[in-house]
């Protein structure tokens, strides 16, 4: 071998040796780092495998109905004890908590599907016979650390909504609203959202949230708010609308505008803030009404209000109508086909329905229906026995309740109707002839 060739077999085993020192120190790099990397887990502190599990949970909004009216313009004094109401009945509560949210305001329409003044809507799952606001609660489920299938997840999810659906199905519970008075409520599940239910039913365009009172007012024109919870009255000013007659009836539309009828068949509207009347251009006597009892009644269909009317002694066959309060018109609906003949006064319940009190001896409570006239059944009020034409009424209802206030010039005795035992009691007696009466949200 010469000295040429013997130097380029000692090049050529250089390069082996560095390739082969390569390779080593790349086996060496892959294999520790495998072992780092399964060794990572070890060495995790506790609080860090926590910050991973401890927002496994699950959330939901249950919605129940209830017998409340116009609640969302109250504030709920005590969520805590209600929250405990709610759940007293409920088994196996270690991994649900509940926090009651408000009142969503809502009317019923057809087959339990209940509407807002908004056009949002919900359907109960079935009837729930209560026609009040919507009330919203937030049930939060921790999950176990391990549980994070769908299959795991669906079957606590599954688990406590039947829970709810089981043992909430009716409930009373006692609630104390802003006026510090505790009520009796009536509540019973409707439904669950994903959403919080806030979200899908805006609030209403009203905020002032003293609509828990009725107004009423007596034939010397002096306006009052009545709390149906307390029977305390409150003089709130005295009518200057006219100088030469009296008021004769009362209808209060839900955006809080008051109209009034006077002896003499003129019309006026009354602005409760601001404490002035307004005469209307209505025409007196139309179709023969002069002087008629009234009610707002929600048209969803067209979403306004239309005012319904009975007529009087004055003018006889008697007969239901409506007044276009846009171009204020009569058209007559029709005649009642019962052989009553008395002066009435309207009111209208959560769901829709149109209602009439006869005076008589005794009062009657009659459902009537709103499109042809029909007299769909009649209470006979026995404890209500007054002379006819010489008494003053009128007729509110509030809540699932009736509210009926009868007397002379002299006095006025306040009944309360319940709807659901068929009883009447009488409430209190106040000093003045109370002629007109009526409820908004937005007053």
């Amino acid at each position: 071998m010469n000295i040429q060739q013997s130097n380029q077999y000692l090049l050529q085993s250089r390069w082996a040796i560095q390739l082969a020192l390569c390779g080593i120190v790349i086996i060496f790099l892959l294999v520790s780092g495998t072992i780092v990397l399964g060794l990572i887990p070890v060495y995790l502190t506790t609080n860090d495998v926590h910050s991973s599990t401890q927002f496994n949970e699950l959330s939901f909004y249950t919605i129940y109905s209830s017998d409340v009216i116009y609640g969302r313009f109250q504030t709920l004094s005590d969520p805590n004890d209600l929250s405990s109401q709610l759940t007293k009945n409920m088994p196996d509560l270690s991994r649900m908590k509940t926090i009651p949210g408000e009142f969503l305001t809502a009317t019923p329409s057809n087959k339990q599907r209940r509407q807002t003044s908004d056009s949002a809507s919900i359907a109960c799952e079935g009837s729930t016979e209560l026609t009040g606001d919507l009330f919203s609660t937030k049930n939060m489920i921790e999950l176990p650390s391990t549980c994070h299938s769908s299959t795991c997840r669906e079957k606590y999810l599954m688990k406590y909504q039947n829970n709810i659906r089981k043992y909430n199905h009716r409930l009373n519970v006692d609630m104390v609203l802003d006026d510090s008075v505790q009520s009796n409520i009536q509540m019973a599940f409707c439904a669950f959202s994903s959403i919080d239910p806030n979200e899908r039913f805006p609030s209403s365009a009203c905020k002032s949230g003293t609509s828990r009172y009725i107004y009423i007012i007596d034939q010397d024109a002096n306006f009052f708010q009545f709390n149906p919870r307390t029977s305390a009255t409150t003089l709130i000013t005295s009518l200057t609308c006219s100088t030469t007659a009296y008021p004769y009836s009362m209808a209060v539309q839900s955006t809080g505008t008051v109209w009034i009828l006077f002896t003499d068949g003129n019309l006026y509207t009354f602005d409760v803030n601001t404490r002035q009347c307004q005469a209307t251009s209505y025409v007196s006597g139309q179709e023969g009404f002069i002087l008629f009892g009234m009610n707002f009644i929600n048209d969803y269909s067209t979403n306004t209000e239309l005012l319904y009317i009975t007529s009087d002694t004055s003018n006889p066959p008697f007969r239901l109508a409506t007044l276009d309060i846009t171009i204020l018109e009569i058209s007559i609906v029709s005649y009642y086909n019962s052989k009553i003949s008395a002066r009435g006064e309207l009111t209208k319940t959560l769901d829709g329905r149109l209602f009439v009190l006869f005076e008589g001896q005794p009062f009657i409570i009659a459902e009537i229906n709103q499109t042809t006239g029909k007299i769909l059944s009649q209470t006979p009020q026995n404890d209500l026995r007054y002379a006819s034409d010489a008494s003053n009424f009128a007729f509110t209802s509030y809540l699932s309740q009736f509210f009926i206030f009868v007397g002379d010039q002299t006095y006025t005795d306040i009944f309360l109707h319940d709807t659901r035992s068929k009883t009447t009691t009488n409430r209190t007696r106040i000093s003045n002839g109370i002629v007109g009466s009526g409820v908004s949200p937005c007053l």
